[in-house]
């Protein structure tokens, strides 16, 4: 005969730090959290979307988020480090390229480990 099924119930709450929860301000929250898991080391992906952020956690796999959500050209241009823009780093959609370059060195490194 087997077992039953194991069941449990998975609550994310999204850009939420642990450390952020006491006792006192929070109690039952805090209770809640101290009879489940909390990933204490865990990164929310920037901007912190709730479906970028669920794909890591249930993955493992790192995240990027590099699309410019942007409501006017002028708004984009400015995201994009302005129409004179000489430093990559003023870049937002080359600063998340850049990001996702060296979080796969990151992980092929670590992998060799």
């Amino acid at each position: 005969m087997r077992s039953p099924p194991c069941r449990f119930l998975i609550v994310v709450f999204d850009s939420l730090r642990p450390d952020s929860l006491s006792a006192n301000q929070t109690p039952n929250l805090y209770e809640f959290c101290r009879g489940g898991a909390v990933f204490s080391k865990s990164r929310a992906v920037f901007p912190t979307l709730t479906r970028v952020n669920k794909v890591s956690l249930v993955t493992g796999v790192p995240v990027l988020f590099g699309v410019l959500t942007v409501d006017t050209e002028a708004q984009a241009i400015a995201r994009a480090g302005g129409p004179k823009a000489e430093l990559l780093s003023d870049n937002k959609g080359a600063e998340c390229a850049f990001a996702a370059i060296e979080t796969v060195e990151a992980l092929r490194l670590a992998a060799q480990k």
